[in-house]
Protein backbone atom coordinates (compact mmCIF):
# COMPACT_ATOMS: atom_id res chain seq x y z
CA UNK A 1 0.00 0.00 0.00
CA UNK A 2 1.43 3.38 -1.01
CA UNK A 3 1.19 6.38 1.27
CA UNK A 4 -0.15 9.59 -0.20
CA UNK A 5 1.32 11.64 2.61
CA UNK A 6 3.99 14.12 1.53
CA UNK A 7 7.19 14.53 3.51
CA UNK A 8 7.31 17.76 5.54
CA UNK A 9 10.96 18.50 4.82
CA UNK A 10 9.88 20.36 1.68
CA UNK A 11 8.36 23.05 3.91
CA UNK A 12 10.91 22.78 6.69
CA UNK A 13 13.89 24.08 4.74
CA UNK A 14 12.21 27.25 3.40
CA UNK A 15 10.78 27.98 6.86
CA UNK A 16 14.19 27.47 8.43
CA UNK A 17 15.77 29.84 5.88
CA UNK A 18 13.12 32.51 6.55
CA UNK A 19 13.73 32.19 10.29
CA UNK A 20 17.48 32.61 9.83
CA UNK A 21 17.05 35.58 7.47
CA UNK A 22 14.65 37.44 9.74
CA UNK A 23 17.19 37.76 12.53
CA UNK A 24 17.53 41.53 11.88
CA UNK A 25 15.29 43.32 14.31
CA UNK A 26 15.71 46.75 15.75
CA UNK A 27 16.65 47.08 19.39
CA UNK A 28 13.16 48.25 20.32
CA UNK A 29 11.66 45.04 18.96
CA UNK A 30 14.30 42.87 20.67
CA UNK A 31 13.80 44.43 24.07
CA UNK A 32 10.05 44.90 23.81
CA UNK A 33 10.71 48.60 24.32
CA UNK A 34 8.55 51.64 24.45
CA UNK A 35 4.93 51.82 23.44
CA UNK A 36 3.67 54.82 21.51
CA UNK A 37 0.55 55.05 23.64
CA UNK A 38 0.27 57.60 26.40
CA UNK A 39 -1.25 57.03 29.82
CA UNK A 40 -3.79 59.71 30.75
CA UNK A 41 -2.73 61.87 33.67
CA UNK A 42 -4.88 61.98 36.79
CA UNK A 43 -6.63 65.24 37.55
CA UNK A 44 -5.70 67.17 40.69
CA UNK A 45 -9.09 66.31 42.21
CA UNK A 46 -8.51 62.60 41.58
CA UNK A 47 -5.00 62.82 42.99
CA UNK A 48 -6.08 64.59 46.20
CA UNK A 49 -9.30 62.66 46.66
CA UNK A 50 -11.45 65.82 46.51
CA UNK A 51 -13.54 64.75 43.55
CA UNK A 52 -16.98 65.29 45.05
CA UNK A 53 -16.29 68.27 47.33
CA UNK A 54 -16.89 71.23 45.02
CA UNK A 55 -18.24 71.15 41.52
CA UNK A 56 -15.95 73.17 39.28
CA UNK A 57 -15.94 72.69 35.56
CA UNK A 58 -12.78 70.87 34.54
CA UNK A 59 -10.04 73.00 33.10
CA UNK A 60 -9.51 72.48 29.40
CA UNK A 61 -6.63 70.13 28.75
CA UNK A 62 -3.38 71.77 27.71
CA UNK A 63 -2.59 71.49 24.02
CA UNK A 64 -0.83 68.23 23.30
CA UNK A 65 2.87 68.57 22.65
CA UNK A 66 4.32 67.32 19.43
CA UNK A 67 6.41 64.18 19.52
CA UNK A 68 8.55 62.91 16.69
CA UNK A 69 9.63 59.50 15.46
CA UNK A 70 12.18 58.68 12.80
CA UNK A 71 11.15 55.31 11.37
CA UNK A 72 13.25 53.13 9.13
CA UNK A 73 10.95 50.65 7.40
CA UNK A 74 12.49 47.59 5.77
CA UNK A 75 11.63 44.17 4.35
CA UNK A 76 12.51 40.81 5.89
CA UNK A 77 15.23 40.10 3.35
CA UNK A 78 17.57 43.07 3.22
CA UNK A 79 20.30 44.03 0.79
CA UNK A 80 23.56 45.64 1.83
CA UNK A 81 22.38 49.06 0.62
CA UNK A 82 19.27 48.88 2.80
CA UNK A 83 21.40 47.97 5.83
CA UNK A 84 23.81 50.85 5.09
CA UNK A 85 21.01 53.41 4.77
CA UNK A 86 19.55 52.31 8.08
CA UNK A 87 22.92 52.41 9.84
CA UNK A 88 23.96 55.81 8.43
CA UNK A 89 20.54 57.34 9.14
CA UNK A 90 20.46 56.00 12.71
CA UNK A 91 23.99 57.25 13.33
CA UNK A 92 23.22 60.72 11.91
CA UNK A 93 20.12 61.07 14.09
CA UNK A 94 21.65 59.63 17.27
CA UNK A 95 24.72 61.86 16.97
CA UNK A 96 23.01 65.11 15.97
CA UNK A 97 19.87 64.79 18.11
CA UNK A 98 21.14 63.06 21.24
CA UNK A 99 19.41 65.59 23.52
CA UNK A 100 16.01 65.20 21.85
CA UNK A 101 16.37 61.41 21.92
CA UNK A 102 17.30 61.48 25.62
CA UNK A 103 14.29 63.69 26.46
CA UNK A 104 11.94 61.46 24.48
CA UNK A 105 10.92 64.23 22.09
CA UNK A 106 12.42 62.23 19.22
CA UNK A 107 12.46 58.45 18.90
CA UNK A 108 14.18 56.08 16.48
CA UNK A 109 12.37 52.94 15.38
CA UNK A 110 13.19 50.35 12.72
CA UNK A 111 10.36 48.04 11.69
CA UNK A 112 9.95 45.16 9.29
CA UNK A 113 6.97 46.08 7.07
CA UNK A 114 6.30 42.42 6.35
CA UNK A 115 5.36 41.67 9.95
CA UNK A 116 1.60 41.90 10.46
CA UNK A 117 1.84 44.46 13.27
CA UNK A 118 3.77 46.89 11.03
CA UNK A 119 2.19 46.17 7.62
CA UNK A 120 -0.28 49.05 8.03
CA UNK A 121 2.59 51.51 7.61
CA UNK A 122 2.80 50.58 3.92
CA UNK A 123 -0.58 52.21 3.37
CA UNK A 124 -0.32 54.83 6.15
CA UNK A 125 2.80 56.39 4.61
CA UNK A 126 2.33 55.24 1.00
CA UNK A 127 5.52 53.12 1.02
CA UNK A 128 6.68 50.73 -1.67
CA UNK A 129 10.39 50.46 -0.80
CA UNK A 130 12.43 50.50 2.41
CA UNK A 131 12.19 54.08 3.61
CA UNK A 132 13.22 56.60 6.24
CA UNK A 133 10.07 58.41 7.42
CA UNK A 134 9.81 61.33 9.84
CA UNK A 135 6.51 61.46 11.73
CA UNK A 136 5.09 64.22 13.93
CA UNK A 137 2.35 63.31 16.36
CA UNK A 138 0.10 65.78 18.11
CA UNK A 139 -1.00 63.80 21.13
CA UNK A 140 -1.87 60.36 19.76
CA UNK A 141 -2.70 61.51 16.24
CA UNK A 142 -0.26 61.62 13.31
CA UNK A 143 -0.20 65.30 12.38
CA UNK A 144 2.17 64.98 9.43
CA UNK A 145 4.89 62.83 7.96
CA UNK A 146 7.65 63.03 5.40
CA UNK A 147 9.46 60.28 3.49
CA UNK A 148 13.14 61.10 3.01
CA UNK A 149 13.43 59.68 -0.49
CA UNK A 150 16.88 61.03 -1.32
CA UNK A 151 18.62 58.58 1.05
CA UNK A 152 18.74 56.05 -1.79
CA UNK A 153 20.42 58.58 -4.10
CA UNK A 154 22.97 59.59 -1.46
CA UNK A 155 23.98 56.18 -0.09
CA UNK A 156 27.28 56.27 -2.04
CA UNK A 157 28.07 59.67 -0.48
CA UNK A 158 27.83 59.07 3.29
CA UNK A 159 28.69 62.68 4.23
CA UNK A 160 25.89 64.00 1.97
CA UNK A 161 23.42 61.39 3.23
CA UNK A 162 24.23 62.39 6.81
CA UNK A 163 23.84 66.12 6.03
CA UNK A 164 20.54 65.45 4.26
CA UNK A 165 19.10 63.38 7.14
CA UNK A 166 20.25 65.89 9.77
CA UNK A 167 18.90 68.94 7.91
CA UNK A 168 15.55 67.32 7.07
CA UNK A 169 15.16 66.12 10.66
CA UNK A 170 16.09 69.55 12.04
CA UNK A 171 13.50 71.24 9.81
CA UNK A 172 10.88 68.65 10.69
CA UNK A 173 11.50 69.05 14.43
CA UNK A 174 11.01 72.81 14.11
CA UNK A 175 7.42 72.17 12.94
CA UNK A 176 6.47 71.15 16.46
CA UNK A 177 7.98 74.11 18.25
CA UNK A 178 5.51 76.51 19.76
CA UNK A 179 5.98 80.06 18.57
CA UNK A 180 7.71 82.34 21.07
CA UNK A 181 5.43 84.84 22.71
CA UNK A 182 5.78 88.32 21.36
CA UNK A 183 5.89 90.77 24.27
CA UNK A 184 5.28 93.74 22.00
CA UNK A 185 1.80 92.47 21.10
CA UNK A 186 -0.82 94.53 22.92
CA UNK A 187 -2.89 92.46 25.20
Amino acid sequence: MLSTRRPTCGLFIPLLMMTLLTGCRDSAEETGAVSDTAVPARSEAEATGSVGEEAHPPAPPPPAESSFTAYYFHWTIRCQTCLEIEEMSREAISTSFADQLARGRLRWRAHNMELPEYAHFLEDFDLSTPSLVLVRRQGEMVAEWKVLQRVWDLVEEPWNLEAYVVEETRQFLSLGESPASDESTPG
